[in-house]
């Protein structure tokens, strides 16, 4: 099985692109008005991009290929779990570009923190010499 880190990478840098993408929208705001834009919503998507989509997923790959042994990082488990936290960072991208925050963005940011604290256990009990 190839080994998914490299695409991982990618798509960190995507979504970092994206973010990219959002904050030039977000400063060109200031220059000239765009009339259908909620600056305060805009905002909240950018920092959640940023930080969940671009920072997290990145260190997601890093930690995964620095300190775990290929036969254990190529388990079906890490690329689960990556794939789902994109997604998560689409819904609540999504979710805040659209309606900022309501209770949707609170229960994918709760499942998002709850793949986190997976990953970590995960990331911990296949760390070599944590047995």
């Amino acid at each position: 099985m190839k080994d998914p880190a490299n695409k991982w990478i990618k798509v960190a840098l995507f979504n970092f692109f994206l973010a990219a993408l959002l904050g030039g929208t977000l400063r060109f705001a200031f220059v000239n008005e765009i009339k259908w834009l909620s600056y305060k919503t805009f905002q909240e998507a950018h920092e959640h991009l940023a930080l969940l989509g671009w920072t997290y997923q990145a260190l997601f790959a890093f930690f995964l290929a620095t300190f775990i042994p290929s036969e254990k990082r190529l388990q079906k488990k890490y690329n689960i779990l990556f794939w789902c936290n994109q997604i998560l960072v689409i819904l609540i991208t999504l979710n805040f570009i659209i309606a900022g925050f309501n209770i949707t963005a609170n229960v994918l940011r709760t499942l998002f923190s709850f793949a986190g604290f997976y990953f970590i256990y995960s990331l911990i009990k296949d760390t070599p010499g944590s047995e």
